[in-house]
């Protein structure tokens, strides 16, 4: 069973730079992730299951998602502004 502790690690670890908190709620996790020099948030996903986080594999994969998240954001942010 993985620990709310090492579920943070292993986030935090995954989106370096970029700052990574998670708000345990009564059956889900709330992720945000942020630059910790401006606060710009990038990431916010709410309601992801506990569930399937008990083990490391499922653990990743949600990693694995929410990196994929982050980079559509980015790039669209990016397309955004370079429209202007």
């Amino acid at each position: 069973m993985l620990s709310l502790t090492e579920l943070r690690s292993l986030l935090e670890k995954g989106f370096a730079p970029l700052a990574c908190e998670c708000v345990l709620g009564e059956a889900s996790l709330s992720v945000r992730v942020y630059d910790p020099e401006t606060g710009r948030v990038d990431l916010m996903v709410t309601g992801i299951s506990l569930s399937v986080l008990h083990q490391r594999e499922g653990a990743l994969r949600l990693l694995e998602e929410l990196l994929e998240d982050l980079e559509s954001n980015m790039l669209k942010a990016e397309r955004g502004s370079v429209a202007r």
